[in-house]
């Protein structure tokens, strides 16, 4: 067994920090988090299992809980460095501010979804629990850090509000009650957000219900970031919406075909959009009520919900519906538990 380190005493930035471990020789070695207890995530080495910080000196402790390294804090940079010349380094790459007080026994939680399943809504919920809603939006190996950001502007163009670091990195740096959100297509960082104690709330709707969702909220708050984005902005709904389909099939809608084969990999409890709107999903955060903050939170406006109701069935013309079927959706959408339903039969009429 190994010994971890004594957490420091009075330095809690650093504990908010997420570092970019290296050497000027070796290069980036991997992402490390000081944790509170003295323990070190998610960057795993013999050498490096735990920490020790006196306010100016940091020391690694390796599995024996021996002294392995030793590097100098830098304040103002809020980085570490080895002073004797080894090229050591840790340098920040994502800082959180204090994260406050939240209702006692939340776990830290990520709404990790399916796009335009309510994710939003779904943060508000969690928020009316007495969760902190840190603005941090996922993605497996990106962060769109949207702090500071007014609702209105987060989605115009979220590639300049990008950070590059693994959603299992972000985990070790939530504490109980924090709250991010986002979209991890990825096994294994979603393994590393469970490692870090983060409690993952898996969100999936109705995929027909989904790209239409997606199709409005791209015209509405997205800017488009190329020549064909730009083209079917200009069609009248039903063949801009074929054009979308398109447009996205290789990005956009190859992502959320991917959220929802995870989701369905992992069997982890999930919660659906239309059940959430009913407020009645299973009660996955013990000891909270999420489905009475469910109901509460029904129509609150988001940095996402339109609070307008459309004929969104309007939009299931033949060749919407064979693009459906024929990109693997609708088998998907099956397995999800939807069935073809009202929207098949009234695009076929």
């Amino acid at each position: 067994m190994h010994s971890v380190g004594t957490p420091p005493p009075a330095e809690p930035r650093i504990q908010r920090t997420l570092y970019s471990f290296g050497s000027a020789s070796g290069g980036h070695f991997g992402y490390m988090a000081l944790r509170e207890d003295g323990r070190i995530g998610p960057y795993s080495h013999p050498n490096e299992r735990g920490y020790s910080f006196d306010g100016a000196q940091l020391s690694f402790q390796d599995e024996q809980g021996h002294v392995s390294n030793m590097l100098a804090y830098h304040a103002d940079a809020n980085c570490f460095y080895n002073p004797s010349g080894s090229g050591l380094y840790l340098l920040p790459v994502l800082e959180l501010t204090a994260q406050g007080e939240a209702a006692p026994g939340l776990p830290p939680v990520l709404i990790n979804s399916i796009p335009k399943s309510g994710t939003y809504f779904l943060e508000a919920a969690c928020a009316g629990l007495g969760a902190r809603a840190l603005r941090l939006h996922l993605f497996a190996q990106t962060c769109h850090d949207y702090r500071g950001v007014p609702d209105e502007l987060m989605h115009r163009d979220p590639r300049d509000l990008s950070i590059a670091v693994p959603a299992g990195a972000v985990a070790h740096l939530l504490r109980p009650g924090g709250l991010v959100v986002g979209h991890v297509d990825d096994n294994a960082q979603l393994d590393e957000c469970a490692k870090a104690g983060v409690t993952v709330l898996n969100c999936v709707r109705d995929l027909r219900a989904v790209l239409v969702s997606l199709y409005h909220f791209k015209r509405g708050k997205v800017a488009a970031i190329s020549p064909a984005d730009t083209a079917w902005r200009s069609l009248a709904p039903v063949p801009g919406f074929i054009a979308f389909l398109c447009c996205f099939a290789d990005r956009d809608i190859a992502h959320i075909r991917r959220m929802a084969e995870i989701i369905l990999e992992r069997g982890e409890p999930v919660i659906r959009f239309e059940d959430a709107l009913a407020g009645q999903v299973p009660e996955v955060l013990p000891g909270f009520s999420l489905n009475e903050a469910l109901r509460a939170a029904r129509n609150q406006a988001t940095s996402t919900y339109s609070g307008r109701n459309r004929d969104d069935a309007a939009f299931w013309s033949p060749a919407a519906v064979a693009f459906f079927a024929e990109s693997g959706l609708q088998a998907l959408n099956e397995r999800l538990g939807y069935e073809p339903g009202f929207w098949l039969r009234h695009a076929a009429e």
